[in-house]
C-alpha cells in the first residue's frame, strides 16, 4: 500500500529553506520560517511550539553533522525521511484498514471509511466511528482479505444515538466489532493487528501533541470494474487550545482535536509539497503521537490515541475519540474481557 505524509510549509518558507546555505556547517533559521511558527503560535497557542519542538527533535539528534555547502532544505529532507522511515517501518499504521460497503450482490462495492484493528487480550476488534457502524443498514461491510475484501463478521456494538436522534450530535461516535475467528483468520497478511505496547490508553496528557491521522480518504479510491485501488494517507495536525474544545462541546479528556493544513503538505513519495486530500474518508482511522523513550539517539515510535469520528470542514478540525473510550465500552459490555486485563491496561 502506497503511503504520503504531512509536513506543510508555506510557499513562501518553502523558497526560503531551499535558497539559505549553511555557514561554517551551521545553518541560520530562516527569518520566513521564524514567521511561519510565529503565526502558527498566534493561531494555535504558543505551547504547542514546545509540542512540534518534542516531536522533532529526536530526528534532529539522528543526523549527522552538516557538510559545508549544505542548505536548510538539506536538513530538512534528512529530518523528513527519518520520520517517513519510521512511519514505514516496524510502527502500526498497517492496523489501520479501508472500509467498503456493499449494498448488493450484484452491486460494486464502494469505499466508505477506515478502521482500526487492535487485540484486547485474546479477542481481535475492529474499531471505527458510528456513523460509519450505522450504514451496515444499507448493506454489507466489507474490509481486505487475502484476496478479496471480506465481510465484517462479528458481534457489533455501538454508542445509542442521542435524544436528538441525530448522530451528528453523538459527542463519542464509538463503535466496534469483536471479530469472528474465520474473519481473524482471513485477514489480508498486510493488516497488523495492535498490541497493548501499540497503544496509548490515557486520559488528557499533560501538554498539547502534534499528531499524524491515518486513513483512507475515499477521493484517493480508484476503481476498475470489479477491482478497488485505496492509498494509506497520514496528515499531520497540530492540537488545540482547551478555548476550541469548549466550543465544540468536547472535553479533552475525552477526545482530541487538530488543526491541519489544508493548503500545503510534503509528499514522501514525491518530495515535493502537494495539496493534501480532503479527510473524508478517514472516519474511523487512526490518531498517532510520536512517543520517545527520552534516550538521546532512540527512534521514537509510534503509538494510537485516538479513532478519527468528524472533520469540521469551516474549521479546519479534525475530531477523534480517545482510544481509552472504546476500550471503557468494550470493558463495560465484556466485563471478563476487563476481569483479564486487569494489571496490564
Amino acid at each position: 500500500m502506497k503511503r504520503r505524509m504531512a509536513l506543510p510549509f508555506s510557499k513562501k518558507t518553502d523558497r526560503a529553506i531551499r535558497d539559505l546555505e549553511s555557514k561554517r556547517g551551521r545553518l541560520e533559521t530562516p527569518k520566513e520560517l521564524l514567521e511561519e511558527i510565529d503565526k502558527t503560535a498566534r493561531h494555535l497557542g504558543p505551547e504547542i511550539i514546545d509540542a512540534i519542538r518534542s516531536a522533532y527533535t529526536p530526528f534532529l539528534d539522528q543526523l549527522e553533522p552538516l557538510p559545508a555547502g549544505s542548505t536548510f532544505e538539506d536538513v530538512y529532507l534528512k529530518v523528513h525521511e527519518a520520520l517517513g522511515n519510521a512511519m514505514l517501518g516496524d510502527q502500526p499504521f498497517s492496523a489501520v484498514v479501508p472500509v467498503l460497503l456493499q449494498r448488493n450482490p450484484n452491486a460494486q462495492a464502494e469505499h466508505i471509511a477506515s478502521g482500526v484493528l487492535i487485540q484486547i487480550c485474546n479477542e481481535v476488534f475492529f474499531l471505527t466511528a458510528a456513523h460509519v457502524m450505522d450504514r451496515d443498514s444499507e448493506g454489507e461491510l466489507l474490509i481486505p482479505g487475502k484476496t478479496v475484501f471480506i465481510p465484517l463478521t462479528g458481534n457489533f456494538s455501538k454508542m445509542h444515538l442521542p435524544s436528538s436522534g441525530l448522530r451528528l450530535d453523538d459527542k463519542f461516535d464509538v463503535a466496534y466489532c469483536c471479530l469472528e475467528s474465520e474473519c481473524v483468520s482471513e485477514l489480508h497478511p498486510d493488516c497488523r493487528i495492535l498490541q497493548r505496547d501499540d497503544v496509548s490508553l490515557e486520559g488528557a496528557p499533560p501538554s498539547r501533541r502534534v499528531y499524524t491521522v491515518c486513513g483512507y480518504p475515499w477521493r484517493r479510491t480508484k476503481t476498475r470494474g470489479r477491482s478497488i485501488d485505496t492509498l494509506l494517507t497520514t496528515l499531520q495536525g497540530y492540537e488545540v487550545g482547551t478555548d476550541v474544545y469548549e466550543k465544540l462541546g468536547l472535553s479533552r479528556q475525552h477526545s482530541i482535536v487538530l488543526w491541519i493544513n489544508r493548503k500545503r503538505m510534503m509528499s514522501a513519495r514525491l518530495k515535493r509539497t502537494v495539496t493534501p486530500p480532503s479527510p473524508a474518508g478517514m472516519s474511523g482511522g487512526g490518531f498517532y503521537f510520536l512517543e520517545s523513550d527520552g534516550q538521546r539517539g532512540s527512534m521514537p515510535r509510534f503509538r494510537l490515541a485516538g479513532i478519527t469520528t468528524t472533520f469540521h470542514r469551516d474549521k479546519s478540525l479534525l475530531v477523534a475519540t480517545r482510544l481509552r473510550v472504546f476500550v471503557d465500552c468494550i470493558f463495560h459490555n465484556r466485563p471478563e474481557l476487563a476481569a483479564t486485563a486487569m494489571g496490564t491496561t
